[in-house]
C-alpha cells in the first residue's frame, strides 16, 4: 500500500489493493519554508523543496530555535529581541540583564551590538555570582557574535559597557540546530516503510531522525534502517498519524535540507501487496530458462564445440533459451537492408561476411528449446536512425520471415525489440517498436513480439542518464494489439546506484525485485491476459573456482537458495517465463554480473557452481508440478504448495526469508496436512536432496527449516 503525502487542498493517495485507490486528506507543515512543502508531493523529482539556511543567521527569526524571540518584559529593548539584524535598541551604560532558557543541552548566546567602548558580558548565576566573563572590543561591533554558555548554572548575562550602545540582536539557542517536516496522514494508517529522495547522504547533512506515532504524548524516535538509498525500514509495521523528519544540518554555514519526493508505505513496501495465489497454468519447468549467446563463450559455432560442453550443459534443466542477437552483428547502419537468405546459403550478412545465424541456431534446435533472441541494438545511437520506424519495420520482417516458425525455418518462437536501449530517447523507442512489431507480425503472425526490458515502477528513470526505462512512455498504445506481452529485468538490490548496492534476498520487501509488482498490475490493466517474461535475474556469486568480491555478491550457497526460491516466488505471481543471467561467468576481475553465471568462466574450464545445481534439482524434485497455493508468506517462514493441475497439494515447500543459512528454525507443521518424508536441497552433483528428519510434537509434526528450501512430501 503506498501513501503519498499531499498538502490539505489535495489527497492522500492511498493503495489499497491492486485495483484501485482511495482518497483521505492530509497536511505537511515544515520548520522553514513551509510555503513549499507542496514540491515534496508532486511526483516530480525534478522538482525539490529546500530549506532555508539556519546558520548563520536564520535560526534567529524562529521560535523553535531562538528562544529569545519576541521576549517581551524588556519593552524599552523588545528591537533586541525581534530576530532583525537591522533594527537595534538603545542601551543606557548601566547595561541589560538578558535572562537564559535552561536545557540539557550546550547552549550558545548570540549578540549583535554597536558600541564607542568595550563591551561586557558578564554570565550570571541566579544568586549573581559571576561565572565567566567576555569582552568584546569595539572592532566587533555590527558582528553576529556567538558564546557558548559556560555551564547549567548560569540563568542570566549581564551586557554593559562605559557609554551608551546599541543591542541589534540577542539569542540563545541549544543543542544542534534542526530542520522538521510533519507528515499529517489525517487519519491512522499501518507504515512500515518510508521512499525518501532526499540529501541525508551528503555533507550538508549530519543525522536523520525518525518520529512516527499517533498523538503527541507517543511521541517517539522510531528506529529503522536504509534497506534502498531512498528507502527507509521500520522494525516492524506502525499504526501512526503523523510522521516527523528530524534533520540535523551539518552546523556550518548556509547548510540546507532538499527533499524531492517523501512517500509512506505498509509492510508490502513501494511495490504494494501481491497479487492473490491462483494455481500456475503450466509446471514449474516450464518457466525456467537461462540466458546464452553465440559460441557459449568457445568462440566458435556451438556445433563444433566438444560434446557436454555448451548448450549440452544447459539442455536438460531449462525449457528455453534467451540469446542476444546483436544487431550490428548483421548491419552496419541501422537503416542498412539485410536478405538473410543470402546468409543462409553462405554470403555472410553486410557486417560479418563469415557469419550465418543459422548455423548456430539450427543446433540449437536439436534441443527441446523455445529460442527468444533479443535483438539488441544499444551499439547503435539513437540519432544513427535516419528513418525508425521504416528501417525497424524493414529489419524485422526480414527477421521474422526467415527465423519464424510460419514462413521460416522456425528457429526462433519470439523476439525483444530490443535488450537494455536505456539512453535512447523515447519518442525513438516508440518508433522502433512500433516498426518491428508490425514488420514482425506481418512476416509471421506465430511469432511473439516483446518489448526490451522496462519497468513500471518509477516514471523518474525517464530523466536518468542510462536508465530512460519507465514502461508507460515507452510502449505507446497503438502497439498494444501488437505485443504478446511485456519484458522484465528485475535483480534483487537494495537500491538502483550501482555503485553503492548490495544484493539482498528476492523476498526482502525493500529489494528491487518487488518492482515486478507494478509491472504485473500495468499488464493487468493495459494487456490482460498477456505474458511477462522475467528475461533476466540472478546473482552475482563466487564458485567455480573464481572469487567474487564486488558489492553485490553474496555467498555461494546463498546464490544458490535464492535461484531456487526466486523461481518459485515467480511462478507464484504467474510470471510466465524466468531467465538466468547468464550461463557462465566472464572473464577477468570481479565486478557487476561478470560472477553471475551457472558456470565458471572458460578461464576456469566452465566449471558448475552451486546455482547449477539448484536448477539441476529444482526441475527435477518439482519440475513437474504446478504451484498451487501459499502456506506463509510471513516473516520468519515462507511456503508454498505444489502438486497437479487440477489444485491438489503434493509438496509443501519451505524456507526461511533470510540471508547466511546459518540459524534454523523449527516449523509446526498443521494437524490436517499427512506428511510421508522431508528433505532439503542440496546443491552438488552427488544429490539433489538431502533427508531431513519429521519429528512428532504434541500432535503434530516438525521439521527444521533455514534458508535453503525444504520440500515436504504429502500423501
Amino acid at each position: 500500500m503506498k501513501y503519498l503525502c499531499l498538502l490539505l487542498s489535495v489527497f492522500l493517495l492511498f493503495n489499497g489493493s491492486n485495483d484501485g485507490f482511495l482518497t483521505t486528506p492530509v497536511k505537511i507543515s515544515s520548520l522553514t519554508n513551509s510555503a513549499q512543502v507542496s514540491l515534496m508531493t508532486d511526483e516530480k523529482e525534478t522538482t525539490v523543496w529546500e530549506s532555508e539556511a539556519l546558520l548563520p543567521v536564520g535560526w534567529l527569526k524562529l521560535r523553535a530555535t531562538n528562544y529569545l524571540l519576541h521576549y517581551n518584559q524588556i519593552p524599552s529593548a523588545a528591537a533586541a529581541f525581534d530576530g532583525d539584524l537591522d533594527t537595534a535598541a538603545d542601551i543606557l551604560p548601566d547595561g541589560l540583564t538578558v535572562p537564559l532558557r535552561k536545557s540539557n543541552y550546550e547552549r550558545h548566546f548570540a549578540l549583535k551590538f554597536g558600541a564607542q567602548q568595550e563591551l561586557t558580558a558578564q554570565f550570571l548565576t541566579a544568586e549573581g555570582r559571576t561565572v565567566q566573563t567576555e569582552i568584546f572590543k569595539p572592532a566587533r561591533s555590527y558582528e553576529l557574535l556567538t558564546v557558548e554558555v559556560p555551564n547549567a548554572a548560569v540563568t542570566q548575562v549581564l551586557l554593559t559597557s562605559p557609554r551608551p550602545f546599541q543591542l541589534f540582536a540577542v539569542a540563545q539557542r541549544a543543542g544542534k540546530l534542526k530542520e522538521r517536516i510533519l507528515l499529517d496522514f489525517g487519519r491512522v494508517l499501518p507504515v512500515q516503510y518510508l521512499s525518501l529522495s532526499d540529501n541525508r547522504h551528503s555533507e550538508a547533512v549530519e543525522d536523520l531522525t525518525v518520529y512516527a506515532y499517533q498523538t503527541a504524548r507517543d511521541k517517539k524516535a522510531i528506529l529503522y534502517e536504509n534497506v534502498r538509498e531512498n528507502l527507509l525500514k521500520f522494525p516492524t509495521e506502525k499504526d501512526v498519524r503523523f510522521v516527523l523528519l528530524e534533520y540535523t544540518p551539518r552546523q556550518a554555514d548556509w547548510q540546507k535540507i532538499r527533499i524531492a519526493e517523501v512517500h509512506a508505505y505498509d509492510r508490502n513496501g513501494p511495490a504494494g501487496s501481491r497479487p492473490s495465489p491462483a494455481v500456475s497454468t503450466a509446471p514449474l519447468k516450464d518457466l525456467l530458462g537461462v540466458n546464452g549467446y553465440w559460441g557459449f563463450g568457445f568462440n566458435q559455432y556451438s556445433k563444433f564445440i566438444p560434446p557436454g560442453d555448451g548448450p549440452d550443459r544447459f539442455a536438460p534443466h531449462f525449457a528455453h533459451l534467451r540469446t542476444y542477437h546483436d544487431m550490428t552483428w548483421d548491419v552496419n547502419d541501422p537503416d542498412e537492408l539485410i536478405d538473410y537468405e543470402k546468409m543462409a546459403i553462405g554470403q555472410g550478412t553486410p557486417a560479418k561476411e563469415w557469419l550465418n545465424w543459422d548455423t548456430e541456431y539450427g543446433d540449437w534446435k536439436k534441443y527441446p528449446w523455445d529460442i527468444q533472441a533479443s535483438l539488441q541494438f544499444f551499439r547503435f545511437a539513437d540519432k544513427d536512425w535516419n528513418r525508425p520506424y521504416q528501417s525497424a519495420y524493414n529489419y524485422a520482417y526480414a527477421y521474422a520471415k526467415h527465423f519464424g516458425p510460419t514462413h521460416g525455418n522456425g528457429y526462433i518462437c519470439s523476439i525483444e525489440i530490443g535488450n537494455e536501449p536505456w539512453y535512447y530517447d523515447a519518442k525513438i523507442y516508440r518508433e522502433i517498436l512500433r516498426g518491428m512489431a508490425e514488420g514482425a507480425k506481418a512476416a509471421d503472425p506465430k511469432i511473439e513480439i516483446f518489448p526490451c526490458a522496462l519497468q513500471a515502477a518509477d516514471p523518474s528513470f525517464e530523466r536518468k542518464d542510462g536508465f530512460k526505462n519507465y514502461l508507460p512512455a515507452r510502449i505507446p498504445p497503438e502497439v498494444f494489439p501488437l505485443l504478446d506481452g511485456i519484458n522484465v529485468h528485475q535483480y534483487s538490490y537494495d537500491n538502483h546506484n550501482t555503485y553503492t548496492q548490495k544484493a539482498l534476498q528476492p523476498e526482502a520487501a525493500g529489494s528491487v525485485f518487488w518492482d515486478i509488482l507494478p509491472a504485473v498490475q500495468w499488464r493487468n490493466k493495459n494487456l490482460p491476459g498477456k505474458k511477462i517474461y522475467l528475461s533476466e535475474w540472478g546473482w552475482d556469486s563466487p564458485g567455480g573456482g573464481e572469487d567474487c568480491t564486488h558489492n553485490q555478491c553474496v555467498n555461494e550457497t546463498d546464490a544458490a537458495a535464492f535461484a531456487l526460491r526466486g523461481a518459485l516466488i515467480a511462478h507464484r505471481l504467474g510470471i510466465d517465463r524466468a531467465t538466468w543471467f547468464y550461463y557462465a561467468n566472464e572473464t577477468g576481475v570481479s565486478r557487476l554480473y561478470a560472477r553471475s553465471g551457472l558456470l565458471s568462466s572458460r578461464e576456469k574450464g566452465f566449471q558448475p557452481k552451486k546455482t547449477f545445481y539448484a536448477f539441476s534439482a529444482l526441475r527435477e524434485v518439482l519440475g513437474d508440478l504446478y504451484f498451487t497455493g501459499i502456506y506463509s508468506e510471513q516473516r520468519d517462514i515462507w511456503g508454498y504448495y505444489y502438486g497437479n493441475r487440477n489444485g491438489k497439494a503434493a509438496r509443501l515447500v519451505l524456507w526461511r526469508p533470510v540471508m547466511n543459512d546459518t540459524e534454523k528454525i523449527t516449523v509446526h507443521l498443521p494437524a490436517s496436512l499427512s506428511t510421508r518424508s522431508a528433505a532439503v536441497f542440496d546443491f552438488s552433483p552427488e544429490r539433489t536432496l538431502q533427508p531431513l528428519p519429521l519429528k512428532e510434537e504434541n500432535g503434530k509434526m516438525t521439521v527444521r527449516v533455514g534458508a535453503v528450501p525444504v520440500v515436504i512430501e504429502l500423501e
